[in-house]
């Protein structure tokens, strides 16, 4: 959510499809990103119409370039393909009227890979949902963010790697770059985190 509110700040017409937060709470959290507000602060924000209508106008004008357009659109857990969220996304440009720059996906892992409904291989499902959300940004020229989850081996660890990766490695076969969020328990009260770049097809950036 933080990082689809930078696109939208940074000018880009944005797509949030969820697949496990409700819809409701994507906009609040991107929300209270978007005007710097507490998110326990954000729903009271959003009944005092004047309030919300000065944050909104300050946070217009402080950017020289035109915001982004936001679009958020919620699908029940492992009922969307690949194929599904693309057909949703072209018809959703069509009625806006705008070119969606940037995909957020939350998340791959619970979405339905459409080849192998029944599959219970777990690399085979995760490398062909991979294919087709990679295949979908290069037919729309979409910019697609998504997440995964560590292993065990990950969990509240202060590195990561290439086995950090949950469920499949199809997904490192797949993706165009990979980063991996480190932060403990003692960096999680310091407000920390690092952000890892585990593997990168186009720059050597791996392991920094």
């Amino acid at each position: 959510c933080n990082l689809a509110a930078k696109s939208v700040l940074h000018g880009y017409n944005t797509a949030y499809i969820t697949l496990e937060l409700q819809e409701e709470l994507v906009h609040m959290r991107i929300g209270a990103n978007l005007l710097n507000v507490p998110l326990d602060d954000y729903e009271d924000l959003t009944k005092d119409q004047s309030m919300l209508k000065t944050k909104l106008t300050t946070l217009k004008q402080r950017h020289l370039q035109p915001l982004g357009e936001l679009h958020v659109k919620e699908f029940p857990s492992a009922t969307a393909s690949a194929n599904d969220i693309s057909s949703y996304l072209k018809k959703a440009q069509e009625t806006l009227g705008i070119k969606f720059d940037n995909v957020f996906i939350d998340y791959i892992n619970i979405m339905k890979n459409w080849r192998n409904p029944n599959s219970e291989n777990m690399y085979l499902k995760i490398k062909q949902i991979s294919e087709d959300i990679r295949a979908m940004g290069q037919e729309n020229s979409w910019a697609i963010i998504t997440v995964t989850q560590t292993n065990r081996s990950g969990w509240e660890n202060d590195d990561l790697g290439l086995g950090s990766i949950a469920e499949s490695a199809g997904l490192l076969h797949t993706v165009d770059i990979l980063f991996g969020i480190i932060t403990t328990a003692e960096m999680k009260a310091a407000g920390e985190y690092y952000l890892k770049c585990l593997a990168n097809r186009v720059a050597g950036y791996e392991n920094t």
